[in-house]
Parts: C-alpha cells; sequence; structure tokens
C-alpha cells in the first residue's frame, strides 16, 4: 500500500507500507548445505516532489526495509542432488536498510541544471530474528555511507 496524496499540482507526499510473508524460504548456505526460513518483512517507503516555481525542485525519498529469517529446517545436498534434512548448525538472521536522498534541482537554463543531492544508507545483518518491525526500526538509525553530490548539467550549443 503506497497512498500519494496531491497537495497541490507541485506538491505530492506519499508513505509506503509493505509486509510480506515467506514461509518456506529457501537459503543457500556453504557448499551443499542449505536452509528452508521462516521470512517476515517490511518496507516502508515515504517522500514527497515539490516543484518551488518553474526552475525549483526539491524531492525527498525514503527506504527502510526489514527482514527477519527464523529457520524451519537445514539441508545438506547428497552427491545424487537430493536435498536431505540434517541438524548442522544454520542460524536465524535479519537483514536492515536503509536509502535516504534529499534532491534539489536548479534549472539555470533549458536543458542546463544544477543538482545538489543528500544521500545516506546503511546496512546491517545480525544472527538473530529480533521481528522485521523492529528490524525496520533500527534501520533508520543505520549510517554506513554518507554523501552530498554537486552535479551541473549544462548544455552546450553547437
Amino acid at each position: 500500500v503506497e497512498p500519494r496524496y496531491f497537495l497541490s499540482d507541485a506538491l505530492n507526499v506519499y508513505v509506503g507500507l509493505e509486509l510480506e510473508r515467506d514461509p518456506d524460504w529457501l537459503v543457500w548456505g556453504q557448499g551443499t548445505l542449505f536452509g528452508s526460513f521462516d521470512r517476515h518483512q517490511t518496507n516502508v517507503s515515504a517522500g514527497f516532489s515539490w516543484i518551488i516555481t518553474n526552475r525549483h525542485e526539491l524531492r525527498l525519498k525514503v527506504q527502510a526495509i526489514g527482514l527477519d529469517a527464523k529457520l524451519r529446517q537445514a539441508y545438506r545436498v547428497d552427491a545424487t542432488g537430493h536435498s536431505i534434512p540434517t541438524d548442522e548448525p544454520v542460524t536465524d538472521f535479519s537483514v536492515g536498510n536503509l536509502g535516504l536522498q534529499l534532491r534539489y534541482r536548479y534549472e539555470l537554463a533549458p536543458l542546463s541544471y544544477l543538482y545538489v543531492v543528500y544521500g545516506r544508507g546503511g546496512f546491517d545483518t545480525e544472527n538473530t530474528a529480533e521481528g522485521s518491525d523492529r528490524v525496520v526500526r533500527d534501520a533508520f538509525s543505520l549510517r554506513d555511507d554518507e554523501q552530498l553530490l554537486i552535479k551541473l548539467s549544462y548544455r552546450f550549443e553547437t
């Protein structure tokens, strides 16, 4: 679900939520070992797009993902290609991911733009499954990468 609300022709906002469950998610491990997991995933997104004037635009996009996987059964593939249940240790796990981008665009002239972009992201994984809702909340504190980019796109006349 991702409703978008248009406050005006120049400004719209959205908030999204996606919940997924896969009760038999197969993940390959090392060599011939793999596991069947009960996977829960929560995706949260939000943002806005604002055309301030004909030459100014501001956009924000945020997405956070929380995934948790609880082991149901570990398997080993034998020499004939059959999967055999095993008691070998395969751990539960969780993954959190965040992406945020704030972009300002200014039109210098037709087909010539100045962009100023702030981006932030993060990724985290743990060997526990503590609930996808908690993992997605924790994803908002991730800060593995942070960038400020300034780009000039100029149309040269021939």
